[in-house]
């Protein structure tokens, strides 16, 4: 409640400051954020409603139990067969807003919401909720962090499963439903969004996944996200069915080299138009800024897009445009998604900076984070056992699930591999059955994870499920590259 409290004062602080009489939030996020619950939106007014001291809420009788067990802010509720009226009345008498002179209104509410709102306090002044410029939902708790670190670890699953429907002969309708199915098994509240664009689909931003069979040589674009706890997870991947063409893998480069350094760019202080500005440069450097299109601004002053995309909270698409020209200070804890890409109306889609995987068979290897001028890379190589009588099985199904995400969860992050140890020359026996990898393209990013608090305490556990650990963390004296790609 305590948390509810400093949410619903930053907003009280915002309408003294503009002088603004009432805020009005639909059943949105924001609802939620504030009041710990939203109703399910349909056509039924259900409607918060705040004043600089006070608060009430406007439900249908059919939703109001619900709203019981989840706030103590007054209620008062409304039948289909009497007509909110009288309880919107009711409401406002409470709070003194039966006229007010400047009313705020959430930008997601239905206008059939805020249309008898207006009447019942006599045609105030409206202005949207955001003109209070009020930080609501964008500098992020401890706790909120967490939900959307679970929601992005879900997303890395579901992703996984995408991945590995991709083959040729399946359908998009098909890779599309293994993402669905993998984050309904998963506990997900809602899945928002399966976009697989395959061969030249994969050059449409926002392509409805369809019966186009996959080919061998198609670039395939997932981009998929759910709700976990009413936090959202948004990602985008690109799988290639077959080794990549050069022309793919320069645009691949071009994108990565921007996403960098929008990444390099964040930092509190910094206005959002820096940051785009520093990743949409890399791709017009490169030659590739005419078929940059993705949130390309509109022509003139109103709407100005943004390239950076958006930003990742309760709402899939918050906040989405305007940061090309936005002066506005980055605050210290936002967080926002860098879905960086561009696109050319052919085969090659969008090379997603993330990760491009090229996929042979039944063979996927992830790369990442790549380019010919990198630092000089560092490997994590982990070599362990299992204590006596572990269940070989079902570690192996951890290690190769639920921990994976975790390790591609790991910022700055290129490749990682398990391996299960089969032998080991001149000995009877390996002295060690399994071993990680993990690659980082600089000691300082690695060192910046492995000896981060949180990790320490994670990893603490872990070991509690191995015998024998050794950790090498090794530095690239040299890389070659083989005809067919692999490593060498």
């Amino acid at each position: 409640m305590a948390e509810l409290e400093r949410r619903m004062t930053m907003l009280r602080d915002g309408l003294e400051r503009h002088r603004v009489d009432l805020a009005a939030i639909g059943p949105t996020d924001t609802m939620r954020y504030l009041a710990g619950f939203a109703s399910h939106p349909d056509e039924r007014l259900c409607v918060l409603l705040v004043t600089a001291t006070d608060a009430a809420v406007v439900v249908p009788t059919l939703n109001a139990a619900e709203w019981e067990a989840h706030t103590s802010l007054p209620l008062y509720t409304w039948s289909d067969s009497d007509g909110p009226e009288a309880a919107l009345e009711a409401a406002l008498s409470r709070l003194g807003c039966r006229r007010v002179t400047r009313l705020a209104v959430d930008g997601e509410m239905r206008a059939d919401f805020a249309l008898p709102l207006m009447r019942a306090t006599g045609q105030p002044e409206t202005l949207p909720l955001a003109a209070l410029k009020v930080p609501l939902r964008l500098c992020k708790s401890p706790d909120e962090i967490e939900r959307l670190q679970r929601a992005a670890r879900q997303a890395d699953r579901a992703m996984q499963a995408a991945v590995d429907a991709c083959r040729p002969g399946v359908t998009e309708a098909r890779v599309a439903w293994a993402a669905e199915e993998a984050f309904r098994l998963d506990g997900a509240d809602e899945v928002c969004f399966t976009i697989v664009g395959s061969g030249p689909n994969s050059a449409f931003p926002h392509h409805r996944s369809g019966q186009r069979v996959l080919e061998a040589g198609d670039a395939v674009v997932i981009d998929i996200g759910a709700s976990l706890n009413h936090y959202k997870s948004d990602i985008t991947r690109v799988v290639h069915l077959g080794e990549p063409s050069a022309e793919f893998r320069q645009v691949y480069a071009a994108v990565k080299e921007a996403n960098a350094r929008g990444r390099a760019a964040v930092r509190p202080g910094a206005t959002a138009g820096e940051v785009d500005a520093a990743a949409r440069t890399a791709i017009a450097a490169a030659g590739y800024g005419d078929y940059f299109t993705h949130h390309r601004p509109r022509p003139g002053p109103q709407h100005p897009r943004a390239a950076l995309d958006h930003g990742w909270q309760r709402g899939a698409a918050a906040g989405r445009y305007g940061l090309q020209r936005r002066a506005g200070h980055l605050p210290a804890r936002p967080l926002r998604r860098a879905h960086r890409g561009h696109r050319r109306g052919d085969r090659l889609g969008r090379a997603h900076p993330d990760r491009l995987r090229p996929r042979t068979d039944c063979e996927v290897s992830a790369f990442g984070h790549l380019s010919p001028s990198r630092p000089t890379m560092i490997k994590l190589t982990v070599m362990y056992n299992l204590p006596p009588g572990a269940d070989h099985e079902a570690f192996v199904r951890w290690r190769t699930t639920e921990h994976q995400a975790d390790n591609l969860a790991i910022p700055g992050l290129i490749k990682t591999d398990f391996y299960i140890i089969r032998e080991a020359w001149r000995m009877e026996s390996p002295p060690y059955r399994y071993m990680t990898e993990a690659y980082f393209p600089d000691m300082e990013t690695f060192r910046a994870f492995f000896f981060a608090p949180d990790y320490q305490a994670r990893l603490q556990e872990w070991l509690k499920m191995l015998a024998d650990p050794v950790f090498l963390v090794s530095e690239e004296v040299m890389t070659a590259e083989v005809a067919d790609g692999r490593r060498g």
